[in-house]
C-alpha cells in the first residue's frame, strides 16, 4: 500500500489568497487515486491536487488519502500557515 503520504504546499500563504495542495506518496504499484478530506472527515476532492480558495486563519486542517490495489494510507492533518 502507499506509504510516506504527505501534503505539499507553499510554506506560507497570505489571508484570502488561494493555495494549491499536492498529495504525494511512495508505493509500488503507484497510487491510482487520491482523496482530500477536511478535519471533520468530509470529502473535498478526488484527485492528486486540491485548490483552497480564500484561505483564512480559520481554514480547517486538510488531509489526503492515497489508494492503490494493495490498500490505502492517509497523511496526517495539514494546517496552512496563514500570514
Amino acid at each position: 500500500p502507499p506509504y510516506n503520504v504527505h501534503v505539499q504546499s507553499k510554506s506560507q500563504v497570505k489571508e484570502n489568497e488561494s493555495v494549491d495542495l499536492t498529495c504525494s506518496s511512495d508505493s509500488n504499484p503507484p497510487p491510482d487515486s487520491f482523496q482530500w478530506f477536511g478535519s471533520t472527515g468530509s470529502l473535498l476532492e478526488n484527485r492528486s491536487t486540491y485548490r483552497l480558495n480564500h484561505v483564512t486563519r480559520y481554514t480547517e486542517a486538510i488531509s489526503c488519502t492515497a489508494t492503490n490495489t494493495e490498500g490505502k494510507t492517509s497523511s496526517g492533518p495539514q494546517r496552512i500557515k496563514v500570514l
